[in-house]
């Protein structure tokens, strides 16, 4: 988890996430609205505000999310 507490100062945004997972995953080559829908699924609401990263958001969330986006299109070309 250490890797994703360095995302952000005061714990990682969706967004942060969303970019991190896109820039490692996808060469940071995320559409705007795909980047929209994994935003708003990892956090429903305020994207801005920070993720409160417990054991069970990991396992569920940001592992489904991660997921999401190792079967994109986009992936499967890089």
């Amino acid at each position: 988890m250490a890797p994703l507490q360095e995302l952000g100062a005061k714990g990682p945004t969706a967004s942060d996430l969303v970019g991190h997972f896109a820039k490692t995953l996808l060469q940071g080559d995320l559409p705007d609205t795909m980047s929209q829908v994994l935003t708003g699924y990892l956090q429903p609401g305020d994207p801005k505000q920070p993720l409160h990263l417990t054991p069970t958001l990991i396992e569920t969330k940001v592992r489904s999310a991660f997921h999401l986006m190792l079967c994109t299109p986009l992936h499967q070309l890089n």
